[in-house]
């Protein structure tokens, strides 16, 4: 891809509008520090990357907010602020643009559509890396720790894949562990702890440990047995029960015991019967939305066929109905016949789901999972009665804590459903497309995935009210004492691995992945080790280019010995190894960084046809700029290359080296609240009016000459007039060639004033207006000094000292 041009509008150092047009080979920008050019390459690194090299390097990442660091400071526009950029893409024009709507939300689009993303371009960002280079990069690579080192050289390796994909895990497995996934790890590692110090646990200790759910089930069955109590598959829990009932010396400790509780699972169960019921019901709603029948006509027409006799009309009874239209009737039923069918259908789900999201059922599916309120409320009296005032508080809190939290979810998802249901039918049926019905759906699901969520912290404190409860009516003796305490033990494990199933699932896969990346680093590092000396000469190759006769060479990059994922530079001076870190100056620093990224960003870059280097000469003498630029000069033949520099004297040798016509040279100042100020550099125009200074008062031959540098100032202030109203600089080199008329009628065009243009216009014969011949109406002194007049009022006023 190759860039036309970028806006900008509220993003980092760019407050106002801002448009440039980069329709060149070559685009030179310099500005002082400090006056907005890395938000030019920032704005392309967070359009295209989702981020920027400045947040990614610094060592306080966590000082970056997202939105606040990417908004203006001063933007209070009514847009969001963006980024947009037109540009080619396999030879197609495109334009793309990024919004940034919050800290968590973007918007894109793609030739004013809006997209999810921007996979649909083809463009590989996964897989190429970004062909900017930011100023905070440049000494980054070397000056950084070798373990940070060794991201960025997987990336010049075009290992990144590799890279990005242990990220991901580790991503995977930190997302995995939330704020709730550590609450029950702890409650986990509790559990651990207690079967180690357990007596005749070992088998229940190991299963738990290797995650093996069905090992622990089979362990605790085995238990059973031993104890001769019949335990089958469904009913091992209920068994556990009996035998801290047989242990317990009090009924009310077994009644604790023996309360019946569900899990999640449970609910889960019922809730996945109901996300079915919603989408056999959003089927039937787009099969008879997609067939446009009028139900109301065809309830009409069926009526009327049924008593019908011809030739007497049923809705009017004169004698005007005939065999014919009885035939198109029949035709338009069976024709609905379909839809009629689904109509039916869809009117039975609707009862059904009305049905079951019905405030009592729905209380019915979370009650039938949580400790029954009734049971509660006895255990509390009994507990009361026992004079155990604190413990029957608990419980008593505890059942007003549920009874509440039935009424309000079964409330809340009785209505999130019924605003669905209405969603729905607004949507399909009267197109009122205010509200989509996948925000409703995914509303209610996410409600239905809170309450499966939180019905296991009840369960939870139940669990330990009651394991409080049963203490003070077990057996006195100390070895009745431990083997209550591991029978309930037992139960807390078998209640664990029922409610927390999605924990172990999680810890399994987290488990899993810390295997997976362990391999993948040891196959990252093998293919890191055999790829470096082949690429280490591509280095070296542009260091030496860089620095043409050096005594200090770099010599290559090396995989560090060990488990850890290390790079080592390499160097030499005068024969001997030497440190690049400590040894290196600042101009040497600066060439090894530029030849490390050289073939990452260009030579093993083909998704993009652009480079855009972020002030390369970072304390480098003018030696080392001028085979910068000498490079540069071989990598433009392949892609389109964009500077920005602090060094005026660089961006002067850059203009220096390359034709004026493939080059757009701009200067930033002044990077105020508003933002930069953005100059196109003047160009050829001055130079023009400079020669006709000079030769207006010669002879006749120099008058000639004159005459024809006037008329070139003429249509390059007509050409840089369009340049700064955004016009490209393929456009205008074709209106040049159309001659001065076009050029004329463009510039009138792009909101110059007609009196403006005029005085450039009655300088020319305009009977050879499209001539590129000479074609001044007068080369006498006087009608010289009067084309240098015009042509200065019209670049003083419309080119010089102007944003863009």
């Amino acid at each position: 891809m190759k860039l036309n041009k970028i806006k900008i509008q509220g993003f980092r150092g760019f407050n106002a509008v801002q448009e440039i047009n980069l329709d060149a080979g070559l685009i030179i920008i310099y500005g002082l520090n400090g006056t907005g050019k890395s938000s030019l390459t920032e704005a392309l690194e967070w359009l295209f990357f989702g981020d920027i090299s400045r947040r990614k390097l610094s060592p306080c990442k966590s000082e970056y907010q997202y939105e606040e660091y990417l908004k203006n400071l001063f933007y209070r526009g009514q847009e969001n602020p963006y980024v947009e950029v037109s540009g080619k893409l396999d030879g197609q024009d495109i334009r793309i643009k990024k919004e940034l709507v919050s800290e968590k939300e973007v918007k894109y689009f793609i030739n004013d559509s809006e997209v999810s993303d921007l996979s649909s371009l083809s463009l590989n960002l996964e897989s190429y890396s970004r062909p900017m280079l930011a100023q905070t990069e440049i000494a980054a690579l070397v000056n950084t720790e070798q373990k940070d080192r060794w991201e960025q050289i997987s990336y010049i390796l075009g290992l990144e894949d590799l890279t990005k994909l242990r990220q991901h895990l580790i991503e995977l497995r930190n997302a995995k562990k939330d704020f709730k996934y550590k609450e029950v790890e702890k409650e986990f590692e509790g559990i651990l702890v207690d079967l180690r110090k357990t007596d005749g646990l070992a088998e229940v200790l190991s299963m738990l440990e290797s995650l093996d759910t069905a090992g622990v089930v089979s362990s605790i069955q085995s238990l059973i047995k031993q104890e001769g109590i019949d335990a089958s598959q469904e009913n091992y829990g209920n068994a556990i029960k009996i035998k801290l009932g047989r242990l317990l010396g009090s009924d009310l400790a077994k009644r604790a015991v023996e309360l019946k509780l569900g899990t999640s699972a449970d609910f889960d169960v019922w809730g996945k019967g109901i996300k079915e019921k919603w989408g056999e019901l959003e089927k039937c709603i787009l099969s008879i939305a997609s067939e446009h029948v009028d139900f109301d006509r065809i309830d009409f027409l069926t009526k009327g066929k049924k008593i019908a006799v011809v030739p007497v009309c049923p809705f009017c009874n004169q004698k005007s109905l005939t065999t014919e239209r009885i035939s198109e009737i029949t035709t338009e039923l069976a024709a609905a016949k379909k839809a009629t069918t689904e109509k039916t259908k869809c009117e039975d789900l609707v009862s059904k789901i009305k049905n079951e999201l019905s405030i009592s059922k729905i209380r019915e599916a979370i009650s039938a999972v949580l400790p029954s309120s009734q049971e509660l409320k006895i255990i509390a009296q009994k507990l009361a009665d026992f004079d155990l005032k604190d413990l029957a508080g608990k419980v008593q809190a505890l059942e007003k804590d549920i009874d509440k939290y039935l009424s309000d979810s079964a409330s809340i998802l009785a209505k999130e459903a019924t605003t669905h249901l209405c969603t729905l039918e607004n949507y399909y049926f009267h197109n009122n497309k205010a509200t989509s019905p996948e925000d409703t759906k995914q509303s209610l699901n996410e409600n239905i995935e809170t309450i499966s969520s939180s019905l296991n912290a009840y369960i939870s404190q139940w669990i330990a009210l009651r394991d409080q409860i049963v203490k003070p009516f077990s057996s006195p003796s100390a070895s009745a004492q431990k083997e209550v305490e591991k029978w309930i033990l037992i139960d807390k494990v078998n209640n664990f691995i029922l409610r927390e199933i999605i924990f172990l699932k999680k810890r399994k896969l987290i488990k899993q992945t810390e295997e997976i990346q362990a391999k993948l680093e040891s196959f990252e590092k093998k293919q890191v080790e055999n790829l470096l000396v082949e690429h280490s000469e591509e280095i070296k190759n542009y260091y030496n280019q860089l620095n043409p006769n050096e005594k200090i060479l770099f010599k290559k990059i090396e995989v560090k010995d060990g488990i850890r994922r290390q790079a080592r530079l390499i160097a030499e001076a005068y024969g001997k190894e030497i440190n690049p870190v400590t040894i290196f100056s600042e101009a040497h620093t600066n060439s090894l960084s530029l030849s490390i990224y050289f073939p990452q960003r260009v030579d093993r870059n083909p998704t993009w046809g652009v480079m855009v280097l972020d002030d390369p000469v970072q304390s480098m003498d003018q030696g080392h700029s001028f085979t910068l630029i000498e490079i540069l000069a071989l990598l433009k033949a392949k892609k389109q290359i964009i500077v920005l520099t602090h060094s005026k004297s660089f961006a002067e040798d850059f203009v220096n080296r390359f034709s004026p016509d493939e080059i757009l040279h701009y200067e930033f100042i002044d990077g105020g609240e508003e933002g930069p100020t953005i100059k196109l550099r003047q160009g050829k125009t001055l130079d023009y009016i400079a020669f006709v200074e000079k030769n207006h008062n010669g002879n006749q031959i120099e008058r000639q000459s004159a005459g024809n540098a006037l008329r070139n100032a003429i249509a390059s202030v007509c050409g840089e007039i369009l340049l700064k109203k955004g016009r490209t600089l393929t456009q205008v080199r074709g209106f040049d060639e159309q001659g001065l008329g076009k050029l004329f009628d463009q510039v009138e065009r792009a909101d110059i004033p007609t009196d403006n243009v005029n005085k450039l216009r009655v300088l020319v014969n305009q009977g050879h207006a499209d001539s590129h011949a000479w074609n001044v109406r007068d080369t006498n002194p006087d009608g010289l000094l009067q084309g240098i007049k015009n042509v200065k009022e019209v670049f003083d006023k419309h080119v010089k000292d102007q944003s863009i």
